[in-house]
């Protein structure tokens, strides 16, 4: 029969063995003092990890990210010509990864013959003739329709503004 004194030494042997687990106040809560400085990076993330529907409303803001970590640039859209007295549209894409967060027209030289009749983001889906329902598709681009009230035709260009 084995005395007390080798069975608790035994029993702390495995202890010791199996390592020991320590639970985080609160429920599933780690927070930066939980977590040593750059124990998590970029590369140790997983593509799904980090999405919309499993942040808390407000947990990134401008003032939380890095100079540089969010890239907005303008495209422009090539020169389209809105014909006499008729209807036409223009488009603007972003570049493939990036995405679109607003857009509109320009055209200085004959501003009160164009009347812009609708402007809207588009998809890669985006059918040629009416503007995407969404659906939770990723905005790529930006369209524009105008009528041309002036007997010449107007070249005008669309731009988008796009974030990577």
């Amino acid at each position: 029969m084995p005395s007390p004194a080798l069975i608790v030494a035994i029993a702390a042997l495995f202890i010791a063995l199996s390592g020991v687990a320590v639970g985080l106040p609160g429920k599933n809560n780690v927070d930066k003092g939980d977590i040593k400085k750059n124990a998590v990076s970029t590369k140790k993330i997983k593509d799904d990890a980090v999405t919309a529907a499993k942040l808390a409303n407000n947990a990134v803001t401008g003032a939380k990210l890095a100079s540089g970590a969010v890239g907005t640039v303008i495209r422009v859209g090539p020169d389209t010509t809105i014909n006499a007295n008729n209807y036409g549209r223009a488009d603007a894409s972003c570049n493939p990864g990036e995405r679109a967060t607003g857009g509109g027209v320009f055209n200085e030289s004959n501003v009160n013959n164009l009347y812009v009749t609708s402007t809207y983001p588009t998809t890669a889906q985006t059918p040629a003739s009416r503007p995407p329902t969404g659906n939770g598709q990723t905005p790529t681009g930006w369209r524009v329709w105008m009528r041309d009230q002036v007997g010449t035709p107007q070249v005008v260009n669309v731009f988008v503004v796009c974030t990577s």
